[in-house]
């Protein structure tokens, strides 16, 4: 079902989201981290990961989510979309596409998982641990996470992490942005 939101409205949804994420006790008094060690000895080794408080993890990701789902008003790629169609202020306007290159390569994230030659993005290790694990139960993806070994597990927690921290940084920048246009009344109603 399409939604009922105008451009406008989508845009200000938008900067609530960010708003309430950048809000909450995980963000404001820095609960969560994104740690991940690997300790090798001669006859063993040690994967450790560290996400911080998990409880102010799941409040985070509650927000987060709606900036990965394609459905939701708030999704990123459609704000980027928005932007990049409603923006009339060239600079701003390339600043925004900066933002969207740099969102592309968050969604990458700055490791790589691989197990039996499959890569894990942070937007997969997100999706398989958000879907199969924290929040709604895919059977299909549940499975393919339960599978994985513990170490690769503790990876993508990390990976999952780091695009949380990251990619809100990069939220913020871009919720700045709308707020500036707006000022300057480079977006259009």
């Amino acid at each position: 079902m399409a939604s009922k939101r105008t451009d406008a409205q989508k845009l200000t949804l938008f900067v609530e989201r960010v708003d309430r994420a950048a809000n909450r006790r995980a963000i404001k008094e820095r609960t969560i981290r994104a740690h991940f060690s690997v300790n090798s000895e001669a006859d063993r080794t040690a994967f450790t990961a560290d996400v911080g408080d998990e409880e102010d993890l799941r409040s985070l990701l509650l927000d987060f989510r709606s900036f990965l789902a394609p459905k939701e008003d708030a999704h990123a790629n459609r704000i980027f979309n928005i932007l990049e169609l409603r923006l009339t202020d060239e600079e701003l306007k390339e600043v925004a596409r900066t933002h969207r290159e740099a969102w592309q390569k968050v969604l990458a994230g700055d490791g790589r998982a691989v197990v039996n030659g499959r890569v894990y993005s942070a937007e997969e290790a997100f999706d398989l641990i958000i879907n199969g694990d924290l929040f709604h139960m895919d059977e299909q993806k549940a499975q393919a996470y339960a599978s994985l070994p513990q170490p690769i597990r503790l990876l993508l927690q990390n990976q999952m992490v780091r695009l949380v921290i990251h990619g809100l940084e990069l939220l913020w920048l871009t919720r700045n942005l709308i707020n500036e246009a707006r000022r300057r009344g480079s977006l259009p109603e």
